[in-house]
């Protein structure tokens, strides 16, 4: 067996590495508000409190469509409404909290438009009706 855990001093073995933490504790740290704010920082700049005063102001809901959005960490990834922070990554701007929805279509929107693809994209869409 090797070492304990160094925080919680559970008999988990980890691999002969002390600094290692097991993954009971690991859970913890991840799903606590200290973890959630840590997480937040290091992708997105923003705390914890930053992002439940956004989620407030936007009435719990996606910033773009009215369905309402789950930011529960450990949920949200999921949940069918999880919720994204939505970010622009050239500027690395958060804009708000989106549903996956209404974040996967901005990120396919983007792409579209930096590739000059939206008339096309618009001319395919408005032609369907035509097949």
């Amino acid at each position: 067996m090797g070492f304990k855990c160094i925080d919680c001093d559970c008999p988990e073995d980890i691999k002969n590495d002390p600094q290692r933490d097991c993954k009971k504790r690991s859970y913890a740290y991840r799903y606590s508000d200290r973890g959630q704010n840590d997480w937040l920082l290091n992708n997105y700049n923003i705390t914890l409190k930053e992002y439940r005063r956004m989620y407030a102001k936007q009435n719990k809901k996606c910033f773009i469509c009215p369905e309402l959005v789950d930011i529960t960490f450990g949920k949200r990834a999921q949940s069918k409404n999880g919720a994204c922070v939505d970010h622009c990554h050239e500027t690395l701007k958060v804009r708000g909290i989106l549903c996956k929805g209404c974040n996967t279509m901005v990120g396919a929107f983007e792409k579209a438009k930096k590739l000059g693809l939206i008339e096309k994209i618009k001319e395919y869409i408005d032609g369907l009706g035509n097949v």
